[in-house]
């Protein structure tokens, strides 16, 4: 069984990987196996992260550390945006715990893949990072790595 193997889903996730003036994806690897990515997309007046992901055996490692400061200084000034399904805590969690807040401004919305049952909607949530906590995130992230090469 494949699993998001619609050429709508298809088109959707490998338009992450296009590379623009507005957007950026980095890859994580180890011993050439894709393991982590990170995608940012400068929409004008903030930005959009989206597919983060880092292999489950290899978190907390650092190497989503290391990918979100590089979209982290991408963003350089402005808010970042993202939404997610309402029912990952620990992603919230991860994200709260970086700064990120649930924007209440924004609905909550459903989402479907066309892989999913009909009547299967997932429940989705939108978390944003102002602009003066991304600059101070960015910080903490970089003094961490220069602690680490002083290791």
């Amino acid at each position: 069984m494949e699993v998001f193997s619609t050429p709508d889903t298809q088109k959707y996730l490998s338009s992450n990987l296009k590379q623009s003036s507005s957007q950026r994806t980095w890859l994580a690897f180890s011993d050439s196996k894709l393991v982590g990515s990170i995608t940012i997309t400068d929409k004008g007046e903030e930005c959009e992260l989206r597919g983060f992901y880092v292999y489950v055996n290899l978190q907390r490692r650092g190497i989503g550390k290391k990918l979100l400061g590089y979209a982290l200084d991408f963003a350089k000034a402005k808010n970042i945006s993202l939404d997610l399904y309402a029912h990952n805590h620990k992603t919230i969690n991860l994200y709260k715990k970086c700064g990120f807040e649930i924007d209440k401004q924004k609905d909550v919305f459903y989402r479907h893949w066309p892989e999913w049952p009909e009547s299967l909607r997932a429940k989705c949530i939108y978390m944003k990072l102002e602009a003066d906590k991304v600059r101070e995130l960015l910080k903490k992230i970089r003094l961490n790595e220069a602690e680490n090469i002083r290791k």
